[in-house]
């Protein structure tokens, strides 16, 4: 019944902050990081005291986290995504994960990774102003959730 819980809670808190972030990023181009210094750690350490018991799926979680993360910085190096939409990503792979086994969790953030790259690379390509910034977190937040229930 507490996992049952837990997972909950995690699935709350995603759509909390990402219902946030999404007005930053729409009205001001911004989402401010103690969102996601407050979001991140918690959700970590709910996946912590829900897989305390079980140590195979932390470290599953674990190196799942891992991967994701050099992805990500590797997607910041060449400048594809801003900060608060690497953060969005991370923060839906450690919530996906108690919802979903990691497997799943660590596939559906590629498939969101993915599908926002695309968005962005259309709106990159059919965009007539100069300046290609665009709100993603509204659409990592939509795709996200969807991804999260199924």
């Amino acid at each position: 019944m507490i996992i049952l819980n837990l997972k909950i809670v995690n699935f709350l808190l995603w759509l909390f902050v990402m219902i946030i972030a999404s007005y930053f990023d729409s009205k001001r181009y911004r989402v401010p990081n103690l969102l996601f210094y407050i979001a991140i750690p918690l959700s970590f350490l709910i996946n912590t005291i829900e897989f305390i018991q079980d140590l195979q799926r932390f470290v599953e979680m674990t190196i799942a986290t891992i991967i994701i993360v050099f992805f990500l910085e590797f997607l910041a190096f060449v400048r594809a995504l801003g900060g608060a939409d690497l953060k969005s990503f991370l923060l839906f792979l450690l919530i996906g994960i108690p919802i979903k086994n990691t497997n799943i969790a660590f596939l559906s953030t590629m498939i969101l990774i993915f599908l926002i790259l695309l968005i962005g690379l259309i709106h990159t390509k059919y965009s007539k102003k100069e300046e290609n910034t665009f709100p993603l977190i509204p659409f990592i937040c939509l795709i996200g959730t969807i991804l999260l229930i199924i």
